[in-house]
């Protein structure tokens, strides 16, 4: 016992003869991303695609610095041919019209993303599934579950909304839940079972002008992918879990993220 009292003390005496500790930093290289977000809906005949790039994180972020205005882009279908993308402002890109060159999202259809940035080739691909096909939707204690018809190559999620004005025939959504509870389906034809978070309370007993709804969202299936990764750069809060990981992106190119996604809603009153 003694001997480990005299450990500890010698150790106490050199901690404390220590006045200083050499902080070393390293300011780790800043590397630009190229990012690119664009979803597609049946119908749409000037589907928004937005090309930015990340900026350093010791910058302000402003629209004007992230934009890019030089990108060379253009969508193919088999159906349609190739559509060219023009600029419009903030990094917003949209089909060119032309007489030979007009644009409608079809359901059911695949559509690739071409892009180049300064040299740097973007590939992205997605399917634009059909409008979903509710089978039942109920509140059961106080979340909304439904049920859904799967369609081959499309996964699934959902929101409540809450609906007002249908005493004055102007029903319009007042409130919608911010987050999917989750993404459901395997990309494979078949029943898939779907759920929203919690519905407030105050909604409940709103009078006969206030309405409980769902929206059920139909993705291609690379979506449940992404939403499955999309916190991993979050950072960690608990020092005993494993944290980082990558974010599966279904855009492709060096040193580029982002998603093109194909995506269909149903709404669907319940009372």
């Amino acid at each position: 016992m003694k001997k480990i009292k005299l450990l500890l003390l010698i150790l106490v005496l050199f901690l404390l003869s220590c006045e200083e500790v050499d902080i070393i930093e390293e300011d780790l290289p800043y590397v630009a991303l190229y990012e690119v977000d664009g979803q597609i809906s049946p119908g749409e005949k000037e589907p928004i695609i937005n090309f930015t790039k990340s900026l350093p994180l010791n910058e302000q972020y402003k629209v004007e610095k992230a934009a890019l205005s030089n990108v060379n882009a253009y969508l193919w279908s088999d159906e349609q041919g190739i559509i060219p993308l023009k600029h419009i402002g903030e990094g917003k890109y949209v089909p060119l019209k032309s007489k030979s060159a007009k644009l409608q999202i079809r359901a059911n259809q695949t559509y690739e993303l071409f892009a180049d940035i300064n040299g740097t080739r973007i590939y992205a691909v997605t399917k634009v599934p059909s409008f979903p096909k509710i089978i039942n939707a109920e509140v059961i204690q106080k979340h909304i579950e439904c049920e859904v018809s799967g369609q081959e190559g499309e996964v699934y999620s959902c929101v409540y909304v809450i609906f007002k004005g249908f005493n004055v025939g102007n029903p319009r959504i007042i409130k919608r839940e911010k987050e999917f509870f989750s993404v459901e389906g395997s990309g494979k034809a078949g029943k898939v079972k779907l759920r929203t978070g919690q519905i407030p309370d105050e909604y409940f007993n709103a009078g006969s002008d206030v309405k409980i709804g769902v929206e059920v969202y139909a993705w291609d299936k690379a979506y449940k992918s992404y939403f499955e990764t999309k916190n991993n750069n979050e950072p960690v809060t608990d020092i005993f879990s494993q944290g980082g990981g990558l974010i599966n992106w279904n855009v492709y190119g060096e040193n580029t993220i982002g998603l093109f996604m194909g995506y269909a809603i149903t709404v669907h009153t319940i009372f």
